[in-house]
């Protein structure tokens, strides 16, 4: 029955019995004292199950997301598929008549980064360009040779170091470098990486491309100011920043307060981000990009922060980060990580262990459901891949089920959201118990303790001094017809955005080329 005291919001409005309604996420009709009826097409939500989810029943009347969103859609069109010849003539051509009456040569990069924000910010006229992005290397080839390099963005998800060398499946764009070709103002908008993970992109012909970056310790920073710039805009869209929809003006963002860097990036050259920093750009003309991210330890707190805002915002992450931990620091894993690299891998594998255990101690304390445990590659384990219905999050080590809705899994921080039945209806799905888990915790510090006393007695060779690379220092001119000097190496330069991390033994020797700070003339 419906409550008189239930706020105005929870009420239909065609007068329907409220227990007719159910909520359009969890397809529950429990918990009507929190369920929210919009009031343009009265359909139902949970105020758990909103993105972001509300804490209590928000006052006045109350529009969902759909509706807010019909007839105002973001985002990209798709467009026709060209060989790449076409595609080159097509970015010449239009790049040519854009500046016509202009010598490009002439055309410096200053020039086109000006152009790009006048249209961006002024909206003078409309202009439409092509991208071809997010291209299937396995599909339509890859830029690199078939070499062993692990400067071959193709092989460097495998190499010892790294913590992807686990992963079985081949994921697109983590695992699987993306092509990417471009033409003069095509545009990859502000974004950070999936699971806030570590990207590497090389430019292998073509025009330059300008990135712009903020470093991962002023991702918040970087939010917060989006938000004041455009708020009404995230208020209808409240995962706007994952959508890559968003192309503001660094200099808005430094009146923010927000730390902003530039690079132009030219063929041979690698840009490699850092974990939660966003960054967006562009390019000057006709380009072909190649790119793939990467994980090495010191990113795994940050993979862990990255799920938990997955949760918040109710989108499904591309791996479990559990799955990659366990796997990681297990036997055959721990074999391509270094001792000191390890250390951060155990600190995520106890923090695993202790949140997962924690977990299953509150539902236990309301109750003892029915258990089922798995074993690895358990073929009737009913949760494998499967997400939480509540929050999208990857369910691996857990998840809950009852009686009434036998198909219907959430994790265990959702169990309250289930449904409205008693706990014996109920059946908790476990892989791996408790003990288990304390096992492999023991195990991964066993081999951390017996690897470090390794250190400490063996005889370790002196590392032979490595050859210093030799510079040359050219005088060339700048855009601006003045001088500045270019430090040319026997290697491709390498550049980053974010902190240095401790790189251990992934990589050699790298050049790193400083950003310049992005400052408003």
């Amino acid at each position: 029955m419906m409550n008189k005291n239930m706020p105005k919001n929870c009420r239909h409005n065609n007068k329907k019995n409220v227990e007719m309604i159910v909520c359009e996420v969890c397809e529950g009709g429990f918990h009507e004292e929190v369920m929210l009826l919009c009031d343009k097409c009265g359909k139902g939500n949970h105020i758990y199950c909103l993105t972001p989810p509300l804490t209590s029943v928000p006052k006045g009347n109350w529009i969902c997301l759909n509706c807010r969103q019909k007839n105002n859609e973001i985002g990209f069109e798709v467009g026709k598929i060209f060989p790449y010849p076409t595609f080159e003539k097509i970015g010449n051509y239009f790049k040519k008549c854009y500046f016509e009456g202009k010598d490009l040569k002439k055309v410096t990069i200053n020039d086109v980064e000006k152009h790009f924000w006048r249209i961006v910010e002024h909206r003078e006229r409309e202009v439409e360009v092509l991208y071809g992005n997010d291209l299937d290397t396995s599909t339509y080839g890859s830029g690199f040779s078939d070499s062993d390099s692990p400067w071959n963005l193709n092989n460097i998800a495998r190499v010892p170091g790294s913590l992807l060398s686990e992963m079985k499946e081949d994921i697109l764009g983590i695992i699987v470098p993306w092509l990417y070709f471009g033409m003069i103002f095509s545009s990859f908008c502000w974004h950070n990486e999936d699971h806030y993970m570590y990207s590497i992109a090389y430019h292998h012909f073509g025009s330059p491309k300008t990135w712009y970056g903020v470093p991962g310790n002023c991702a918040t920073e970087f939010e917060n100011a989006m938000k004041a710039i455009m708020p009404t805009v995230f208020e209808t869209y409240p995962d706007l920043l994952y959508q890559l929809a968003v192309m503001i003006s660094p200099r808005y963002l430094i009146q923010k307060g927000v730390p902003i860097y530039r690079a132009h990036q030219m063929p041979g050259e690698f840009i490699v981000t850092f974990p939660a920093a966003y960054h967006a750009g562009f390019s000057h003309g006709v380009n072909c990009t190649e790119a793939v991210n990467f994980a090495t330890a010191d990113w795994l707190q940050y993979g862990f922060e990255s799920v938990k805002r997955y949760r918040l915002f109710h989108r499904e992450p591309v791996f479990s980060h559990e799955e990659l931990i366990l796997k990681c620091s297990s036997p055959q894993g721990r074999k391509c990580i270094s001792t000191e690299l390890f250390k951060e891998l155990l600190s995520e594998l106890k923090r695993t262990r202790d949140t997962e255990v924690d977990s299953r101690k509150k539902i236990l304390s309301k109750g003892t459901p029915l258990i089922c445990y798995y074993k690895e590659n358990d073929k009737s384990n009913m949760f494998h891949n499967q997400h939480c219905k509540i929050c999208n999050s990857q369910l691996y080590l857990s998840a809950l089920t009852c009686d009434c809705s036998p198909t219907k899994l959430v994790c265990l921080d959702h169990a309250a959201q289930l449904c409205a039945c008693s706990t014996d209806a109920r059946c908790l799905h476990l892989y791996l118990t408790c003990e288990e888990l304390d096992e492999r915790v023991n195990e991964a510090s066993s081999f951390l303790s017996r690897s470090i006393q390794n250190l400490v007695t063996n005889t370790i060779p002196e590392t032979p001094p490595r050859k210093k690379m030799k510079f040359q220092i050219k005088k060339e001119e700048d855009d601006e017809g003045g001088d500045r000097d270019r430090y040319l190496t026997q290697m491709n330069q390498l550049r980053f955005i974010g902190e240095m991390p401790l790189m251990g033994n992934l990589y050699p020797q790298i050049n790193a080329h400083a950003w310049e700070n992005f400052k408003k003339k």
